[in-house]
């Protein structure tokens, strides 16, 4: 009976400990804002989103992930700790363009498109407004801007699990 008594004192210790560890480390609230500087092919609130799901599937990002509506500086900051953020991440579609080249074989005299993003980021730590991790992420496509910006978000969302990785 005191081997019983023992195991079930044990692991009731076990459990209490576990959720606690588990509610400390369970990390701070990144927010995500509207892309800036985006042109009429891409929509701003779908590269957002686009970056917040991948956000989402980061293993080794601690805490969650919320995105916002603000679109100038001053809303963004006051939206953002009103929602307790911890981390706010920004992006900026910095750079676009269009290449097209012939396509090979039987579509010689068919040119195709090719898509050229930069989209820089901010990470910045709201309490203090310090930048923790800030870059760039370039990609191409042929399918669309969107789809180039897309690829830049995905590049972007793991730069940023890097920089948050044990924070």
């Amino acid at each position: 009976m005191n081997r019983f008594a023992t195991f079930v004192i044990g692991i009731a210790f076990f459990g209490t400990s576990t959720a606690a560890f588990a509610q400390s480390a369970s990390g701070s609230k990144l927010c995500v804002s509207i892309m800036q500087g985006s042109g009429g092919n891409t929509s701003p609130i779908t590269s957002r989103d686009t970056l917040h799901k991948a956000l989402e599937k980061q293993k080794n990002l601690k805490g969650t992930t919320e995105i916002l509506n603000a679109s100038t500086p001053e809303e963004l900051s006051a939206e953002a700790k009103q929602k307790s953020c911890a981390f706010l991440l920004m992006t900026n579609l910095a750079e676009d363009h269009t290449e097209s080249a012939y396509g090979p074989g039987v579509l010689m005299s068919t040119t195709i498109p090719t898509f050229f993003v930069t989209v820089d980021y901010k990470l910045e730590k709201i309490s203090d407004g310090s930048e923790v991790s800030s870059g760039s992420a370039k990609a191409q496509d042929t399918g669309s801007q969107q789809n180039a910006v897309n690829i830049s978000m995905n590049k972007i969302a793991g730069k940023v699990g890097g920089a948050l990785k044990g924070k």
